[in-house]
Formats: structure tokens, C-alpha cells, sequence
């Protein structure tokens, strides 16, 4: 470490709290959480780039009468620990990185047939180009229904997605059989993936809730799929048919050789059931079983809800849900929704133009209530969910029902409270 630079701690964007003989420092906007003890609080108050590393380890040694050599292993432990962090940036690099827009879209549920209607090709690739550009994201979800599309409908829309590199496409299909054109373009794409549903494990049944044929339309589809490399969940839904054979059915798509299981939670209340899930998935995962069945991929479970709040590495900016996505759902008739739960609910935008002139107006870190912000518990709690809030006609600015339970929760696990 260079003793002669100078680093910049930006406490305005931290709140403290006293606990015990240590100091939190906790910043809800970017989730970054520092534990301090009384010097580093100091070392921390130093870092405003008006001093560099060696007139910190100078003042340290002369407040705790301290030789300097000692201050310095210490001091300079202390600070590499928040440059790995990103908690500190150089006096130099202070201004273009608080000057950076590190907000951008990061899924997109959009809905490509509804009944009669379909989106046109060239209306697709409109709303991917200003999607692509309003975006600073590396990647971004894109969750295609094509279940009432044939094999040359879907072909084309997906002809149309690839012609990006930024999209990572989750495709619900039927089970039907698929055209050789549509298996040669998916063919060892991995950023092409299948979610074809059932709805039980036993074929009579299944058959009866669908239409005849659906299930061996399912194992060829599968076997397709497989054969060409083509990554595909099971998609499922749990319904009182077929809450007591989830097992069943779970069993049968790590057998078929399928990536995982696409949950469709969006209604699911029972967690026993979830519970039961994963907890059988932790056995097919097993050492023993792999070595058994002879897997080496890993057999997943993905929840739409689960996938909305788990599936990003940096918590950034709050922005619709108030855990860093900005998502969109844009229906057959082309109403912007916010979050993919509120499609059912009347708050939307009537066109994407609306909604990309509005965002930063309706969506800026000033809407977002105060009591969320300078929670402490912030960066670990998924509560605070707008869209939970407008469903229950609460005020999109409310806390969650539920934020008086968790944060109870949270100080009794950390601060044994």
C-alpha cells in the first residue's frame, strides 16, 4: 500500500449506532455495513482526503501513544479492508465515482401472446432497442411467455433476441415438438433457456387437467432439449392437484436430466410444501446421489420471488422493489408495470416511452420513505417490497406489515437483543 495517498471515507451516506463498546456504521443505499471499535471509528473520521496514509498512522500513534510501526500494520490492514470493500475510493477517483449512474434495468417480463393477440416482430425489437439503451446493465433477464406461440413464432421472436448479447432468456414453452431450425439456433446457447411446464407426475392425471397427450408431448419435448444441449426447467405451479406428488414430479425432471425447477410462487401461501422441496433437493444434490445417478450439474430451484430478490451480487441503488432491481412487465397491450407482481393491480405506465421519461422522477432515492432508509437493518431484510404495499392498497412509500417482525428477529440474532 502507497502510504503517500489519499483516501476518502464519505460518512454522509452512513448512519451510526453505539452497540456496546463498538460502532456500526451502516449505508442502506449500496448495503455496506462497517463494525468499528474506537480507533477505527478515528481512522475512519481521518479519511476525508485532506491527509494521506502516513499523516493518519501519525496522529494515530500520537493519540494512543503507540510506536508508529505498530499503528501502521494496523492502520494500513484497516483501510486495505475498505478499499476490498469499496467503502473508500481515492482523493482522485472521489468525484467520477460518486458522479456514476450505477442504475439500469435489470429484467424484463414481457409478454409476447395473450389469446388472439401477439406482438409483432418489428414491435419486439423496438422494445428491446430502448430497453438496451436506457440500460447500463452487463446483462439483462428477459422472460418471454410463448406458450401459445408454435415452433416458427417462437423461433422468430428468439431470432430477434439474439441479436443482442445482452439478454438472458428464460422461455416459457408447450410441450410441443420442436422445428429443427428452432433446436439448431438454441443448440448449446446458454443464454437461451427452456421453462416447460407440467402439472403432475402421474400421466393420467396431468393428462386430464391439460388434453391428451400432453405428457408424452412433455418427455419428447425434454428429450429434444437434452439432445441438443438446450438448458430447461420444469416449470410448476403447485395446486391442490398436485401439492402431494411435488416430490414426484421433482424427482422426475432431475431424472430426465433437467437444470432445475421454475416455481411459479406468485400465489403460494403453504411453506411446508417449499420446505419439503428443498429440503429433498438438498438429497438430490447429495454427494451420494450424484454418485449414484451420475450428475455432476447442479439440480436448482428457482422462484419467481426467489429470483426477484436473490439473484443479484451488488445490492445498488433502491429502486422499485427496495433491493436494487428496476424490473418491467410489459404487457400484450403494451402497459408498463413497474414490478412483475403488479400486473394484476391498475398501477401502470400506458407505454414505454411514459415510463423511460418518468423513472427517475417516480423512482429517485426522494420517494423512498426515511424510515426504510435509515433503518439499520436495511441491508439485510427483504421487506419494504412497493409492490407488496400497493397489493395490500397500503401507500407505496409504507413499510412492509411485516418490518416490525423482522428487525425483531434481526437484533436477536446479531445483538442477542
Amino acid at each position: 500500500m502507497d502510504n503517500n495517498e489519499f483516501y476518502i471515507f464519505d460518512k454522509n451516506h452512513f448512519n451510526t449506532m453505539q452497540l456496546k463498546d463498538r460502532i456500526l456504521l451502516y449505508n442502506n443505499t449500496d448495503c455496506q455495513v462497517i463494525w468499528a471499535n474506537e480507533s477505527g471509528k478515528s481512522i475512519l473520521d481521518k479519511l476525508d482526503g485532506n491527509k494521506s496514509i502516513s499523516e493518519i498512522i501519525c496522529e494515530i500513534s500520537e493519540e494512543y501513544d503507540l510506536p508508529e510501526n505498530v499503528v501502521e500494520t494496523y492502520v494500513n490492514d484497516f483501510i486495505e479492508h475498505l478499499i476490498l470493500n469499496k467503502m473508500v475510493v481515492l482523493k482522485r477517483e472521489y468525484k467520477r465515482n460518486t458522479d456514476r449512474c450505477i442504475r439500469g434495468i435489470n429484467r424484463l417480463y414481457l409478454e409476447v401472446a395473450k389469446g388472439r393477440l401477439e406482438r409483432s416482430i418489428k414491435d419486439t425489437r423496438k422494445i428491446l432497442d430502448k430497453v438496451a439503451a436506457a440500460s447500463q446493465e452487463k446483462e439483462i433477464m428477459l422472460f418471454l411467455n410463448c406458450e401459445e406461440l408454435d415452433s416458427k413464432k417462437i423461433y422468430d421472436i428468439l431470432s430477434v433476441t439474439m441479436e443482442y448479447n445482452r439478454f438472458l432468456v428464460y422461455t416459457r414453452i408447450k410441450p410441443n415438438k420442436l422445428s429443427l431450425d428452432l433446436l439448431r439456433l438454441c443448440c448449446n446457447n446458454k443464454k437461451i433457456k427452456f421453462i416447460i411446464p407440467l402439472v403432475h407426475s402421474d400421466e393420467f392425471q396431468n393428462d386430464k387437467l391439460t388434453y391428451p397427450g400432453y405428457y408424452r408431448n412433455f418427455l419428447e419435448c425434454i428429450k429434444d432439449c437434452i439432445s441438443n444441449s438446450i438448458t430447461c426447467y420444469l416449470g410448476l405451479k403447485i395446486t391442490g392437484e398436485n401439492v402431494k406428488v411435488l416430490n414426484d414430479m421433482q424427482q422426475q425432471a432431475f431424472d430426465l436430466g433437467m437444470a432445475g425447477i421454475f416455481l411459479d410462487d406468485y400465489d403460494i401461501d403453504d411453506e411446508a410444501c417449499l420446505v419439503e422441496l428443498y429440503q429433498n433437493n438438498t438429497f438430490l444434490n447429495s454427494w451420494k446421489n450424484n454418485r449414484i445417478k451420475k450428475r455432476s450439474n447442479y439440480f436448482s430451484i428457482i422462484m419467481y420471488r426467489g429470483f426477484c430478490q436473490n439473484s443479484i451480487s451488488n445490492l445498488q441503488k433502491k429502486k422499485h422493489c427496495g433491493i436494487g432491481l428496476e424490473e418491467l412487465y410489459i404487457d400484450i397491450n403494451n402497459r408498463v408495470f413497474p414490478c412483475h407482481r403488479l400486473q394484476e393491480t391498475e398501477y401502470y405506465y400506458h407505454s414505454l416511452d411514459e415510463y423511460l421519461k418518468s423513472r427517475e422522477k417516480d423512482y429517485s432515492d426522494q420517494i423512498i420513505s426515511d424510515k426504510c432508509r435509515n433503518c439499520f437493518a436495511w441491508c439485510i431484510c427483504l421487506g419494504g417490497c412497493r409492490a407488496k404495499n400497493i397489493l395490500e392498497g397500503s401507500h407505496i412509500n409504507a413499510i412492509a406489515t411485516d418490518c416490525a417482525i423482522k428487525k425483531k428477529n434481526i437484533k436477536k440474532i446479531f445483538f442477542d437483543e
